[in-house]
């Protein structure tokens, strides 16, 4: 199966790309121009979903050789985490790009290059769902599951559309970053008393690349199991 991943590059990317690529796909894999990229089966070329000639381009030529595509996987996202009060009005623009606008122009545009069964895989968030001290992250994966239900509606019978909604995943980069407190925050609303790791995300995706995901669509899928 060809396989896009938008970006594949961050710590979630990474291990979800080398699942995929070792599962016997052909992964075209996409970060911005300069991004540090691991070998790891995939093929690597440059998109900014900031950037709309950047996306008209992409998928004017080095998808095209990639096409047909059976599973599209957009990751790409950004999480300031701050209040509202402390947003200035271009940063508000930056986290609705990178999180919404970009990946629904990508959506967009991608559509002729995709498979007549393929399946659209979007990286929404628990956040979105339950809300979050940053409220403008939380409105832009809230949108991304509005944006899945309903293309999972248009696009139906043939073109599959799901969202995953991870909690805080151990390991990625917004774990790293975040102050001790807030992960022992994250982990006392876990049921289980731990955080899902970025291989079992990666493993999640894997599974609903398989046949058992056919005929599921308009889904959000948790993964993790912090309360809402």
């Amino acid at each position: 199966m060809n396989v896009l991943i938008v970006g594949a590059a961050s710590s979630l990317g990474q291990p979800i790309t080398r699942r995929l690529a070792d599962a016997g796909h052909r992964v075209l894999a996409t970060s911005r121009q300069g991004t540090k990229r691991p070998e790891n089966g995939a093929t690597w070329a440059d998109l900014d979903l900031t950037d709309p000639t950047s996306i008209r381009n992409f998928t004017e030529s080095t998808a095209v050789e990639f096409a047909p595509l059976g599973t599209l996987v957009i990751l790409a996202g950004v999480l300031p985490g701050r209040s509202l009060v402390d947003y200035e009005d271009a940063e508000i623009e930056q986290v609705m790009t990178v999180n919404f606008t970009g990946p629904t122009r990508l959506v967009r545009d991608a559509l002729p290059l995709l498979d007549q069964k393929a399946h659209v895989i979007l990286m929404s968030s628990v956040s979105g769902q339950r809300g979050s001290f940053d409220p403008i992250y939380a409105a832009s994966k809230a949108a991304l599951i509005g944006l899945t239900k309903s293309l999972a509606t248009w696009l139906a019978p043939d073109v599959r559309v799901n969202a995953l909604a991870p909690s805080l995943i151990e390991g990625s980069k917004m774990f790293v970053d975040m102050a001790p407190e807030v992960r022992s925050r994250h982990v006392a609303r876990s049921a289980t008393g731990k955080l899902r790791s970025l291989e079992e995300v990666a493993e999640a995706i894997h599974r609903m690349t398989g046949p058992e995901w056919a005929d599921r669509t308009g889904e959000v899928i948790g993964v993790g199991d912090e309360t809402i």
